[in-house]
Parts: structure tokens; C-alpha cells; sequence
């Protein structure tokens, strides 16, 4: 996905780009906000996963507490992104992070229905 998006996203058309000390606070954002959906996945794939392949939810380095950890630290930068943007309507910010959540419980609900493999 970054190689597609990437470019469109300010990390330019070389690899450069890509490297985590060359990213501006959005792409920050995206790539904690993609590690917490592989960490949800792999919450959710735990017992289909144990003893068949190591991930860190198996390994125990990720669990509820890092999740919401995690999840709590999108919530603010997302805060704090719509802040920065100068978008003075509390509604809209609002709405924005409530929409951001309920695509993680969709997120969340598809995994665990098999929908999202």
C-alpha cells in the first residue's frame, strides 16, 4: 500500500521516502493506525495462530493493554491532526474521531466473521 500511496502522500517517488525518519506527522499517524489494525488482526487470529506460526500476540508482546495503549495514542494524534488542520468545528472533530473508531469496531467485527482474512 505505501508504494502505491506514497507518492500521493508526500513520501515522493524513491525509497527515501519511505523511511520512517523522512515521515511527516500524517504518515505517522497512518503507519501506527495500520500497526494497530495488524495487532486487532492478530488479537482476533490468536487462537487459530497458536501453534502454528509466532506473532507477537502468541510471543505476548501484544495484548489488551498495548492495543488500547496504541489505540489511545491514534485517538489523540488524530486530536491532534484536525487541530493543527485549523478545523475550528468541535462537531466535525468530533465526528471525525467517532467515525475512526466505529471503522475499527467494523474493522474488528469483519475479522472475526472471516470477512477481512
Amino acid at each position: 500500500m505505501w508504494y502505491v500511496v506514497g507518492p500521493c502522500v508526500g513520501l515522493g517517488n524513491t525509497l527515501d521516502g519511505f523511511q520512517r525518519a523522512h515521515w511527516n506527522r500524517e504518515q505517522q499517524w497512518m503507519a501506527e493506525t495500520s500497526l494497530l489494525m495488524q495487532m486487532i488482526d492478530d488479537w482476533v487470529d490468536q487462537d487459530k495462530d497458536r501453534g502454528t506460526r509466532p506473532t507477537p500476540v502468541t510471543a505476548g508482546a501484544w495484548g489488551p493493554q498495548t492495543i488500547k495503549e496504541l489505540y489511545t495514542r491514534t485517538m489523540a494524534d488524530l486530536a491532534a491532526l484536525l487541530e493543527e488542520s485549523r478545523i475550528q468545528n468541535k462537531v466535525f472533530k468530533d465526528l471525525f474521531c467517532d467515525l475512526y473508531t466505529d471503522y475499527l469496531h467494523t474493522a474488528v467485527e469483519a475479522m472475526q466473521s472471516g470477512l477481512a482474512a
